[in-house]
Formats: C-alpha cells, sequence, structure tokens
C-alpha cells in the first residue's frame, strides 16, 4: 500500500462531513447568445455536471472605495466544495443559497478531494 493512493480519514468523520457542508452549490458557464435583434449579448447557463455541489460560505476579507456621490464596498468570499472539480473556471459563476458570485480564483487542495473558490459576491 502507498500512502500517497490511500485516502488517511476515518470513515465516521466521513458520515458526519454534512455538517461541514451545510450549503448547496451550482457552477454557471458564460455562454454567448443571440437577442431578438441578432446582437450577440451574454447568458449565464447552469453546468448540469456542476449542480447541488455541497459547500461552505465564509468571508474572506474587502475592500472599500469612498468619492463623494457614494461607497463602493467589495466583499470577497471563499466557498469551499466538497470534491475535485478541475473543470470550473474563473469565468465561472456559483450560486449559493439564491445569491450569486462571481468566480475570481479556483484553487485544490493537494489530495484533489476540495475545490476552494474566491468569488466575489454580484449585486
Amino acid at each position: 500500500m502507498k500512502l500517497d493512493e490511500e485516502t488517511i480519514i476515518h470513515p465516521l468523520m466521513m458520515r458526519d462531513i454534512v455538517n461541514f457542508y451545510p450549503s448547496l452549490c451550482s457552477i454557471g458557464n458564460l455562454e454567448q447568445s443571440q437577442d431578438a435583434a441578432n446582437q450577440p449579448i451574454d447568458i449565464w447557463v447552469d453546468n448540469p455536471d456542476l449542480m447541488a455541489i455541497p459547500c461552505y460560505v465564509q468571508p474572506s476579507g474587502g475592500t472599500e472605495t469612498r468619492s463623494r456621490v457614494q461607497v463602493t464596498e467589495i466583499n470577497q468570499w471563499i466557498i469551499g466544495l466538497n470534491g475535485f472539480f478541475p473543470t470550473i473556471k474563473q469565468t465561472d459563476q456559483a450560486n449559493v443559497d439564491f445569491l450569486v458570485y462571481d468566480i475570481l480564483r479556483v484553487a485544490h487542495d493537494d489530495m484533489n478531494t476540495a475545490t476552494y473558490l474566491t468569488a466575489q459576491r454580484v449585486s
């Protein structure tokens, strides 16, 4: 038995993994279509292979920009997905609990068992 080929997770921990991922995430891909005047428009289409993925969302930080007229806040979030999803791209969107997030960065753990998205909320 090679250590790098076997996972070292106790079966009872896997039973309780649901508590670590309380939400579900769906990934949307950007596609181009045409409107009634045959002009190109961008639309978001749910990826059928990346739907109902157990996940959690936690705040990661943010910035604030002030001007005389308005204050703009950009908040970043970490979305942890239960699984290895190499097809997710930075041009995709994540939908979690009816909230939409633009994906800024995609990262994976060393064992290829989890995917982490750095994202910002879409208003």
